[in-house]
């Protein structure tokens, strides 16, 4: 797996373990296109969020390139932050050089278009753009306390028919196509269920 799908699979992961229900989006008004310059705003901005909202403010973020090349950040938040305390803090952030905040409410949205799976494929895709990150540069940042689930790995010894059952509860999880691989090592089969 290269780096950039290890991200985007980072990404959806912790947006899924927040359970994120919101997306805030950074831009900025001049026509930054320094990512270091972008990222040190970003910083100090989250500094602020951090100091207001201590532990209970949790985020994934991405940061994208706008048409124009100026630097933009997605972020994955859970929970209600008042748009103009986060407005205020951000314009402090960027000082001169002005911004502006969007923050979606889930309201707005159906619940089954707008859910943590959704906004973390949502932000993940801005990874996969060649133009958004350079080489050895940081694709998604986060921040809070995110527990994420360990994830399962092992063997177990399974039957045909509990093969089909467990394709058929991955096929309920995702909209992908789930896909079986069998291979054979000496006694025993081994069966890879991914998608």
């Amino acid at each position: 797996m290269c780096i950039r799908d290890r991200a985007r699979v980072a990404v959806r992961r912790r947006c899924m373990a927040m359970d994120v229900d919101r997306l805030l989006t950074l831009t900025f008004r001049e026509n930054i296109t320094d990512i270091d310059e972008a990222w040190k705003c970003f910083h100090y901005f989250i500094k602020q969020m951090r100091w207001q909202y201590e532990d209970r403010f949790q985020y994934v973020v991405v940061p994208e390139y706008q048409k124009r090349g100026a630097v933009h950040f997605h972020l994955a938040v859970k929970g209600f932050y008042p748009v103009k305390t986060v407005r205020s803090y951000w314009h402090a952030a960027v000082g001169k050089r002005g911004g502006n905040i969007d923050i979606t409410d889930p309201k707005n949205y159906s619940k089954n278009s707008w859910n943590p799976k959704h906004i973390g494929n949502y932000i993940a895709k801005y990874i996969t753009k060649t133009e958004s990150t350079e080489f050895n540069r940081k694709r998604y940042a986060s921040g809070g306390k995110i527990e994420l689930p360990t994830p399962i790995f092992g063997w177990l010894a399974l039957g045909v028919p509990v093969v089909g059952v467990m394709v058929k509860a991955m096929n309920g999880l995702t909209e992908k196509p789930v896909y079986e691989i069998w291979e054979t090592e000496e006694y025993f089969h081994i069966i890879k269920i991914t998608t």
